[in-house]
């Protein structure tokens, strides 16, 4: 059992510097969700519940491809706005065309941010089922409701709780596993 216990503290560690990372812009994010990612990959193997990896998962390539498709989406709409104005027939079509083109962005950024919200909500409540620690789950509906409140600027900060909820709860279950 003590085989368990350690790959279990060593899960909580990795995904407590995962976790922290994550809230540190540019490339940090990446390495810290990364971690995160093994951490409970882990933990899944751990528990023996696959679903907790799964959700995860989805999460992050829901996040991946949907930050592809936000930029090519982005990209196609400039790129035709700029192809067929050659010259802008009036000032006011040119300004139409970018606003479509932002709202655009801005929407489908939305729904990737609430589909990758949603799986993390159900990886992190699998998590919370398997390892006993509470804080899991409200990690996994703050992130949620940070992701769907996310349209009023409040959901960013809701978003920061859950994630800071996930590191509370990483630190549980290491001090917990020894």
């Amino acid at each position: 059992m003590s085989g368990v216990s350690w790959n279990i503290r060593d899960a909580a560690l990795l995904g407590l510097i995962g976790v922290v990372l994550t809230l540190i812009p540019y490339y940090v994010n990446i390495v810290g969700l990364v971690l995160v990612l093994v951490a409970l990959y882990m933990l899944a193997r751990a528990y023996g519940n696959d679903n907790i990896w799964r959700y995860a998962l989805y999460a992050v390539i829901t996040a991946i491809v949907g930050s592809v498709l936000v930029m090519g989406i982005g990209f196609a709409i400039i790129l035709t706005t700029m192809l067929s104005f050659p010259r802008p027939a009036s000032f006011t079509s040119f300004n139409h065309a970018i606003l479509v083109t932002v709202i655009t962005t801005l929407v489908v950024a939305y729904l990737v941010m609430v589909v990758s919200g949603y799986f993390w909500r159900y990886g992190y409540g699998e998590l919370a089922r398997s390892s006993g620690v509470e804080r899991f789950d409200r990690a996994g509906k703050w992130i949620f409701i940070g992701a769907v409140t996310a349209v009023v600027l409040v959901g960013i900060v809701l978003y920061v709780v859950g994630v800071i909820y996930a590191a509370l709860g990483f630190s549980e279950l290491m001090n917990k596993s020894w």
